[in-house]
């Protein structure tokens, strides 16, 4: 009785870790994709800027 009820407080256990590492994985690939979004809607933001930089160059001369 003594194996079986430590063997279930090993399987709860086990699966309380891996819920946990799961909801750690979770947040971790929501943070990497909030950076990404972020760096590519600063790109966009810089190539739109390099464009207007060089219509106006174009416009000085």
């Amino acid at each position: 009785m003594l194996y079986l009820q430590l063997g279930k407080r090993l399987k709860d256990d086990k699966n309380k870790l891996s819920h946990n590492v799961q909801e750690s994985i979770n947040a971790f690939d929501a943070k990497a994709n909030k950076l990404n979004l972020t760096n590519v809607t600063n790109n966009q933001e810089n190539f739109v800027q390099e464009q207007e930089n060089q219509r106006n160059l174009q416009m000085d001369r």
